[in-house]
């Protein structure tokens, strides 16, 4: 957490200083870390000190192997984020120069976007010249969270397979698995939400600077890796400011210090663009979601709600927000208005057919994203929530609070049905199971519950198996594709539509040649399809060799 924490501030020193040592940020921040572990845990052995920095060292690289692997082959990763990344790697300060130019489709998204996981792709993009690199911050983020989640639940009690369980319920998040591989940031989000949540328990069990500055650099991450984070942010410290008058009235002052500094900090400094910059450029930190009378919002500006008339299924469109939830979460796993339905369908629960878990190929599926038995978990929940209401009043209020917290942060957004857009919805279930797991009632309660947790460890598991061999399998594809046509050594004439930066970048790298034509004149001869978003999304990059008149 500490060398993310450091990427991040490094990457803008280099930018407020205007130097140019970005190259060599990403090996400064681990050096640094190392130094600071070394000074911290100091009383600990030299063995236990050398274990420490190899598995974190080891962390790291398999996380840049595996994420040079993978192509981020997702709608918005090719749109604007793979844009914005090499743009700020090539020489864009967004310190110095917030507003500028780019790619005229994507201009808005890259300028007023928050760019925390951009900030440390645009390192390790200079550093080690792999781009696809860039997206081990999303392993990283996994990492962390396994070790923390397990050694935490153990500090609580808890033998190694509830520990292992708990752990198992939180990283098998459907939101992660379908966006690991790119550098979309919903994953990232729920995790830094996940262990800021971890790590307030752990300081109210056992205050500590260590839990302390874990959860500053969760909120820090949570905050800059998307707008919506700042929202759920200030959602759960309400509820939890709750907790600590009831419970911990003597650390409230300490609490609400902590968080008020650390939130300033978050937005002021490492959150400068695009907080600050939104603010003095166009009136309000939240542009373009929210403006002012000068500069309108997005909205305001096109008379048009895009997630609704482009991304919703038709039959949820106009809906409240619950009942687009009933659909989303009980329906057939789809991806519906992309998908071959244009509508979300509602269907008795365990009546999916394997066939339907192709949806998951989708980096952002709408329907039954969480798993396609999501549905039936909270209705098991549920179940266990009321045992805990009759039985457990000992560990009711914090239950319900925690409920409460997330359900509110899910409430500010009409789209929040959407599981990306809302990934939090995830631990709503997990909440009730969790507790009986810590504190079991009886032996057919007990068993109950572990039915429910092997449910939700095998829901995640069908979203986890199913999208990454779709993206393993797409990853060797382009590649080969790539590779025979740099081989080959032939122009070719190519159709990318909105994906402009990023195919030309790619096409650059692999030093292939190319002439950008239109789909209309592509498509009246014969033309391949170049591996780029999953069959049934629109935009799918086609190519064809080049045809030279003699």
């Amino acid at each position: 957490m500490g060398f993310l924490f450091l990427d991040h501030l490094f990457v803008m020193l280099s930018f407020i200083t205007k130097s140019k040592f970005l190259p060599f940020v990403f090996p400064l921040s681990i050096l640094i870390s190392i130094l600071l572990y070394l000074y911290i845990e100091k009383n600990k052995n030299i063995t236990e000190k050398i274990w420490a920095i190899f598995i974190s060292l080891s962390v790291i690289a398999v996380s840049l192997i595996v994420s040079a692997f993978y192509f981020d082959l997702s709608w918005d990763g090719q749109w604007y984020h793979q844009s914005a990344i090499y743009h700020l790697e090539s020489g864009w300060n967004p310190i110095i120069e917030p507003l500028r130019t780019f790619e005229k489709n994507n201009n808005t998204s890259i300028i007023h976007f928050q760019k925390g996981s951009w900030y440390y792709a645009a390192s390790v993009f200079s550093t080690f010249g792999n781009f696809e690199s860039g997206k081990s911050i999303n392993f990283i983020l996994l990492f962390i969270s396994i070790f923390l989640i397990y050694s935490t639940v153990r500090e609580f009690g808890l033998s190694k397979i509830k520990s292992l369980t708990i752990t198992s319920f939180v990283i098998l998040n459907p939101v992660v698995w379908s966006e690991i591989t790119t550098y979309l940031v919903d994953g990232l989000l729920f995790f830094y939400l996940s262990i800021y949540i971890l790590m307030v328990f752990k300081w109210f069990s056992n205050p500590n600077y260590k839990s302390l500055f874990i959860g500053a650099m969760a909120i820090v991450g949570m905050i800059n890796v998307k707008i919506t984070g700042l929202v759920f942010f200030c959602v759960l410290t309400f509820f939890l400011t709750f907790y600590v008058l009831a419970y911990k009235r003597e650390s409230l002052v300490r609490f609400v210090g902590a968080h008020a500094v650390v939130l300033l900090i978050s937005i002021l400094i490492f959150g400068y663009n695009p907080y600050v910059s939104n603010f003095t450029k166009r009136g309000h930190p939240f542009y373009p979601i929210m403006g002012t009378k000068e500069y309108p919002s997005v909205f305001e500006l096109t008379g048009n709600d895009d997630n609704e008339i482009y991304e919703t299924p038709h039959n949820m469109r106009g809906k409240h927000l619950l009942i687009r939830m009933i659909y989303s979460n009980f329906g057939r796993p789809d991806n519906a208005p992309y998908h071959k339905e244009k509508d979300a369908e509602i269907i008795w629960p365990f009546t999916s057919k394997i066939s339907d878990w192709k949806a998951y190929h989708f980096h952002e599926t709408r329907v039954s994203g969480f798993g396609p038995y999501f549905g039936v978990i909270l209705v098991l929940s549920f179940v266990l929530l009321l045992i805990i209401i009759k039985f457990d009043k000992k560990n009711l209020w914090i239950v319900c609070l925690l409920l409460m917290a997330l359900f509110s942060s899910l409430m500010f957004s009409k789209h929040f049905w959407w599981p990306r857009f809302g990934p939090q919805m995830w631990l709503i279930p997990l909440i009730s199971v969790c507790f009986s797991i810590f504190h079991p009632i009886s032996k057919n309660y007990n068993i109950y519950t572990w039915i429910v947790a092997v449910l939700i460890i095998f829901n995640g598991s069908v979203v986890l198996f199913s999208h990454m061999g779709w993206e393993t399998r797409s990853s060797i594809k382009l590649r080969k594709q790539l590779t025979e046509l740099r081989e080959k050594d032939k122009p070719i004439e190519i159709y990318y539509g909105w994906f402009i930066k990023s195919i030309e970048e790619k096409l650059a790298h692999w030093q292939i040649e190319y002439e950008t034509i239109s789909r209309k004149e592509i498509q009246k001869g014969e033309h391949k399809k170049l591996t780029s978003v999953v069959e049934g999304y629109p935009n799918m990059v086609l190519f064809r060799e080049k045809l030279i008149l003699k």
